[in-house]
């Protein structure tokens, strides 16, 4: 290689120029010795960077992504997390639902193990929540390093919110607009929600008080009767302190008998209004089964008694969060025709033999007769004869008692569906017959104002949901998973087998060596250790949930045949596999009427044929106020056909991504070269090196491609420069 020219005065280079050139500063980069006019005007660019044909390769991640339409998840941590747990004290100051947040610090371990920086916070109020979203918290990382954010919170809420410790709410709205305030713009957003229902002690806590005031008043009355016996006139203040305490402790026994029992807290039941009074005459209404899991209830109530909240706070209550006929305030028919009112106060009839279901598709029709005090359900096709008719007193005379009640529908599972298909009066004093019956003249439409939450009211159209205010922020996915707790339920037996607490009040199985995490939690935390794995090209959250729900089925069906099937070990662990090979779940098999369909479902065996029968049975009888299986809800926003995959090829090892973020000098650059070889060995270095110091360990996925991913570039890159290198020569 030719050598450049030595200088022809080095020594007096500077003098030689005369004043103006001799005065003349230095200039940035240029040499000692060296005379102008012997190096290039423009100062050569030494900044580290990629070479031309490294920089216009397309990279391995965003073929993968233009090909599966993803979100670019360009390096580790690609996201930030941040993970929010709050158990909550009740009226005794004791802190309970503790499951709460030792789930929220078991999801923010495995968030960061999955690439993510993680922020917990347990326990703490609104304010320092909100602030951990503030743009001086935030806004760098979001910019100019992470490619998506999740949200992760585990605690109270109602699909919409959540709830701190010090009953502080805080709406999904609320937390999208701290991100917008921040700059993160067409980004993926995720907000996990793992959310109780706290069941209300409001009933217990009633009948505590009254047993205080009984063994109160038992002791002043014996201590009266003391001094009686002693001959002496009992003070006057004594006696009639003995006399209120009676009067106080009769009006508590009254009160308590016409207590409402309290809801059992997995019921996901929701009970919706038709605007149209019924003071008198005859009515009939007539909805469409659109879309039905199981459950359903037909009939009608008084608003006004069922709205009544018991108990205040976490103690607070009502009717409209239970299902129809519960109280003395509805009357209806439930899926398989069967009568309900004022349920809790009797023993129901269960139902044996052939039963006849309302399925999807049916159009069911219910008439109230104020003149004969009849309530009766009609689907065509099913229910013959008086097998769905109520007589009661409470139908009779409405106007006279001033009475109004309401046509109803109550409404199980999130996505089920009806549509009013019309309303009909009459005044015919013997009961509609014929043309009797006239359509209504007034607005025919659900009453939103009226209804409970929980329920789309879309004019005619009624559908029960979850998240039904969220904000409708693009880029953005909301999963809701529900679950009943009573105190502080615990889910998971040697990290497979579901008890604890909320599978005590579904399925009576008793706790036993249960780990204090959710169901729902424990399955995501598998979700997220596969999703960063697994290269099969799907979208997280929509994989995620499908693999969930069907967890969530199986742990159900398990539950429930151990329970009402009296099945274990093998037995159960065979009958539950061949359910689940013929695509069957807890609420299809409540479906089963005879033995002979169990054939259908891979039950051969005699023994567990009559087993599962037998479970059915009770599932069937119990399914109108029991919990039988847990709530899961995805709503995403995402573009048509975008994708959120962890999975992507290694990302964090992109040459272009990080040769863009590294400040290197001028030296540096020039001691390392702009070599292919040199601009790929230290970007993937880096990388490589970056997992290890921020979180201790190589990520899943992390080193092993990471190296092999290196170690081809530098071979491909040294031909490269090997094979242009010989053509120059040439």
């Amino acid at each position: 290689m030719k050598k450049a020219a030595p200088p022809a005065s080095s020594a007096g280079g500077k003098g030689g120029q005369g004043g103006k050139g001799g005065d003349k500063k230095d200039e940035v980069g240029s040499h000692p010795g060296e005379e102008e006019g012997q190096h290039e005007a423009a100062e050569p660019d030494r900044t580290f960077k990629l070479p031309p044909e490294v920089a216009a390769r397309n990279e391995a991640q965003e073929s993968f992504c233009e090909e599966n339409n993803s979100y670019p998840l360009n390096g580790r941590p690609f996201g930030l997390a941040f993970v929010w747990g709050n158990s909550y004290q009740d009226d005794t100051g004791n802190v309970q639902c503790m499951i709460a947040t030792d789930s929220a610090g078991m999801v923010g371990e495995v968030l960061q193990q999955a690439g993510f920086e993680v922020r917990v916070r347990l326990n703490v109020r609104k304010k320092y929540i909100l602030d951990e979203l503030a743009a001086e918290n935030v806004e760098d990382e979001l910019k100019d390093r992470y490619d998506c954010v999740l949200c992760y919170f585990c605690g109270r809420g109602d699909g919409d919110s959540f709830m701190t410790q010090y009953e502080e709410t805080i709406t999904v709205a609320e937390v999208w607009e701290a991100l917008d305030a921040v700059g993160f713009k067409g980004k993926p957003r995720i907000m996990v929600m793992d959310l109780f229902d706290v069941r209300s002690t409001y009933g217990e806590d009633f009948a505590e008080d009254v047993g205080k005031l009984k063994a109160d008043l038992d002791g002043a009355t014996q201590d009266l009767t003391l001094l009686k016996a002693k001959g002496g006139s009992p003070p006057e203040m004594i006696v009639k302190r003995v006399a209120e305490m009676e009067e106080n402790y009769n009006a508590k026994v009254e009160e308590q008998k016409n207590l409402r029992k309290v809801p059992n807290p997995g019921i996901q039941a929701r009970v919706a209004i038709i605007g149209v009074p019924i003071t008198g005459g005859v009515v009939s209404f007539t909805v469409h089964v659109k879309k039905l899991a199981y459950a359903v209830s037909f009939g009608v109530c008084d608003q006004k008694g069922l709205s009544k909240v018991w108990g205040v706070k976490l103690r607070s209550y009502c009717g409209m969060s239970d299902f129809l006929g519960a109280d003395q305030y509805g009357w209806a028919f439930n899926q398989v025709g069967r009568s309900f009112h004022n349920e809790y106060k009797k023993a129901g009839k269960p139902s044996w033999g052939k039963v006849i279901h309302v399925r999807e598709g049916d159009k069911v029709t219910v008439t109230i007769d104020t003149f004969q005090g009849v309530l009766r359900m009609d689907v065509p096709g099913k229910f013959k004869g008086t097998q769905t008719k109520l007589l009661h007193p409470g139908l009779l005379n409405l106007e006279d008692r001033g009475v109004t009640l309401y046509p109803s529908v109550c409404l199980y599972e999130c996505g089920d569906t009806v549509e009013i298909i019309g309303v009909k009066v009459g005044t015919v004093e013997d009961g509609p017959t014929g043309g009797d019956m006239k359509p209504y003249g007034g607005r025919v439409a659900w009453d939103r104002r009226l209804s409970a939450p929980g329920l789309a009211c879309e004019g005619k159209k009624l559908r029960r949901g979850e998240g039904l205010n969220l904000p409708k922020d693009p880029d953005a996915c909301v999963i809701i998973s529900r679950q009943p707790c009573k105190w502080a339920p615990r889910f998971i037996t040697e990290r497979g087998n579901a008890s604890g607490e909320m599978f005590l009040s579904i399925y009576d199985l008793e706790p036993d060596e249960t780990e204090g995490i959710s169901l729902f939690t424990f399955l995501f935390m598998q979700e997220l250790k596969q999703g960063v794995i697994d290269h099969t090209g799907e979208c997280f959250t929509e994989r995620c949930v499908a693999n969930i729900k069907r967890e969530m089925d199986e742990y159900a069906m398990r539950c429930w045949l151990r329970s009402n099937g009296g099945l274990d070990g093998k037995q159960l662990q065979g009958v539950v596999l061949s359910m689940l090979q013929a695509r069957a779940n807890v609420d299809m098999v409540k479906y089963v009427t005879d033995k002979a369909e169990l054939d259908n479902l891979g039950i051969k065996n005699r023994s567990f044929m009559d087993s599962v029968f037998q479970a059915t049975i009770d599932a069937r009888n119990e399914s109108t106020w029991r919990v039988q299986k847990l709530s899961l809800t995805r709503y995403c926003t995402f573009p048509e056909g975008k994708k959120l995959i962890l999975s992507c090829p290694p990302v964090v090892w992109s040459a272009k991504h990080h040769s863009a973020k590294m400040e290197t000098t001028a030296e540096v650059a020039a001691k390392f070269g702009q070599t292919p070889v040199s601009c790929m060995a230290v970007c993937s270095l880096e990388s490589e090196l970056r997992c290890p110091r921020q979180y201790g360990t190589l990520l899943p996925g992390g080193g092993k491609h990471s190296w092999t991913w290196t170690i081809k570039e530098l071979r491909s890159s040294q031909e490269e420069e090997t094979g242009r290198e010989r053509r120059e020569t040439a």
